[in-house]
C-alpha cells in the first residue's frame, strides 16, 4: 500500500487490504515482480543500511533465516531484546536497541533520526497497539520501508536479492498486452 499517501498511520493491513492492491508487477518470478510492485508505488528498494526487526513470539521461528539473508545481503540487522535473543541463538550478529517504552536510545529514535533502510514489525494482532504502532506511523511519516507480515518480509528480501542480482539496475518492462 502507499503508505506515504496516510501520514501517521499504522501500516498494519487488515485481511481486506491484503487482498487487494493499488499496483501490479509482471516478471518472469515473483521476487522481480514484488520488487516492480515496490517501486510503482514509490517506495525505494532498501539497498544497503541497518534493518530494524522486532517479531511477535509467533513468528520468531521464520525469522532467523530471512535475517540470515539480509546480514548475508550487507545488512547491518537491529532488534529488540527478545528477537535479538532468537536471532544470535542461530548464529547471527545483531545490535540490540531498546523498545520506547524504555527510555533512549530506542527503535523510534533511529527512524526519527533516518538511521534505518527499513523496518520488519509483526504486530501481535491487528488490534495491536504500542511500540510497534508508533513506530510503523513514525516510519509512514519518515518514507522508511515497513513491512508488517513475514509474507511480505519474505518477498521483500527475495526481491531485494533479486534486484541486486542484476546488479541494482533497472528491471524489465512488460506490457499486460504482450501476455
Amino acid at each position: 500500500m502507499p503508505w506515504a499517501r496516510f501520514p501517521g498511520a499504522d501500516s498494519v493491513l487488515g485481511p481486506e487490504m491484503r487482498s487487494t492492491g493499488e499496483v501490479m508487477g509482471i516478471a518472469a518470478s515473483f521476487p522481480e515482480a514484488y520488487a516492480k510492485t515496490r517501486q510503482a508505488i514509490d517506495y525505494e528498494m532498501p539497498r544497503e543500511g541497518a534493518a530494524f526487526v522486532s517479531v511477535c513470539d509467533r513468528d520468531k521461528r521464520a525469522i532467523a533465516p530471512v535475517a540470515l539473508a539480509l546480514a548475508n545481503m550487507g545488512y547491518k540487522i537491529v532488534a529488540t531484546e527478545g528477537t535479538a535473543r532468537t536471532l544470535r541463538a542461530a548464529g547471527i550478529a545483531c545490535e540490540v536497541v531498546r523498545r520506547v517504552a524504555e527510555g533512549h536510545p530506542n527503535a523510534l529514535d533511529l527512524v526519527e533520526s533516518g538511521s534505518l533502510a527499513f523496518i520488519v514489525n509483526t504486530p501481535h494482532g491487528h488490534a495491536s497497539r504500542g511500540d510497534g504502532a508508533r513506530l510503523r506511523a513514525a516510519a509512514v511519516n519518515h518514507g522508511i520501508c515497513c513491512v508488517t507480515a513475514m509474507s511480505a518480509t519474505i518477498a521483500l528480501v527475495q526481491a531485494l536479492a533479486a534486484v541486486r542480482a542484476r546488479g541494482g539496475g533497472a528491471l524489465d518492462v512488460v506490457a499486460l498486452q504482450d501476455l
